[in-house]
């Protein structure tokens, strides 16, 4: 049994003082694909965690479960639904099958959607399942592997790729139908952002990575090659994007570079393989706070730090990753 311990904080605050609750989240997880997918803040102040977890009735094979958990904005637990979509089986030649769930958006209507892949016996589809705000279906269909669901000025975007492995932006109406698409280029897209006036922005992972600036109908605008490895994509004040995962890089609408730290400046002392950036976020003062995990020999936990426009660091700590054992305040460093 694994237990996260949810946390919310005042982002605009400049100290890590400013925590306000904490609850705990058990689940069940044996297995590496049974983990917290997607976490994010609702219409009416709540949380909405997505995740997989394993059906523990089930004897005959690892039944992986797609889990939505509700809470409201005090950390209550409000509901939870589970969805198998009927896994009978194991895929394959592995010892489990079910429902894997990949991201979730809250539309304006208070809908949720989410995207996921489904495994049975001979069976495999990826999946886009609409629920109402209480979690109960309201449509489940077979779709194209869709990545980077987003939100975006009440439109929905996803990434897909085609046969022949071209990246194409999709626009999606609120019942997850086809409205519009734009063809991007050929070759690993390891993420994609909309942005608030519908430029798209990607990053691709070849050597060297590359991010790149295309308009509404794919036309390449801009692209700059940099060694910074940072996959998660935020559109900041400016309009262009902070990007993180090893490193962290800020640039303008034209991919020009305001400022870059790398791993070893985000957490000194710590190598690359024991740094694992996991999200960044944009607070309403035009900073980041950005969150990972640190494991080396010393200490595990997990991190937070926050940025201003100009990139300097205005704060940061270390939550131990047992906070059952540990104190849970941070560890500032």
């Amino acid at each position: 049994m694994k237990i996260l311990y949810l946390f919310t904080f005042l982002l605009g605050s400049l100290s890590l003082s400013a925590q306000q609750w904490q609850t705990e989240l058990p689940y069940t997880s044996v297995c590496p694909e049974c983990e917290i997918r997607d976490f994010i803040t609702t219409n009416d102040n709540g949380f909405l965690v997505l995740l997989t977890t394993l059906d523990e009735e089930e004897e005959d094979f690892l039944k992986i479960v797609h889990t939505m958990i509700k809470y409201d904005s005090l950390g209550s637990l409000k509901w939870e639904k589970n969805y198998d979509f009927g896994a009978i089986g194991p895929w394959g030649s592995s010892d489990g099958g079910g429902a894997t769930p990949t991201k979730v958006i809250q539309l304006e209507n208070s809908n949720y959607m989410m995207t996921g892949g489904f495994r049975d016996i001979d069976t495999t589809f990826a999946y886009i399942l609409i629920t109402d705000s209480i979690g109960d279906s309201v449509s489940f269909f077979h779709s194209p592997s869709n990545f980077d669901l987003q939100y975006v000025n009440e439109e929905i975007f996803v990434r897909r790729l085609d046969d022949s492995n071209l990246s194409i932006a999709t626009k999606l109406n609120n019942t997850g139908v086809v409205i519009e698409e734009a063809d991007l280029e050929e070759g690993v897209v390891a993420k994609f952002l909309v942005s608030k006036n519908q430029s798209i922005y990607a990053y691709r992972e070849l050597n060297p990575t590359s991010y790149k600036k295309y308009n509404q109908v794919g036309e390449l605008l801009y692209e700059i090659l940099t060694p910074d490895r940072a996959t998660h994509l935020i559109e900041n004040e400016i309009g262009g994007i902070t990007a993180y995962s090893s490193d962290l890089i800020k640039m303008d609408s034209n991919l020009n570079i305001m400022w870059q730290y790398s791993h070893e400046e985000i957490y000194p002392g710590i190598p690359d393989d024991g740094h694992d950036g996991t999200d960044i976020i944009q607070t309403v003062d035009g900073g980041c706070i950005i969150t990972g995990y640190i494991i080396d020999e010393f200490f595990s936990g997990v991190f937070m730090s926050k940025y201003d426009t100009e990139g300097d660091r205005l704060w940061g700590g270390l939550y131990p990753l047992d906070a059952r054992k540990r104190p849970t305040s941070p560890v500032p460093y």
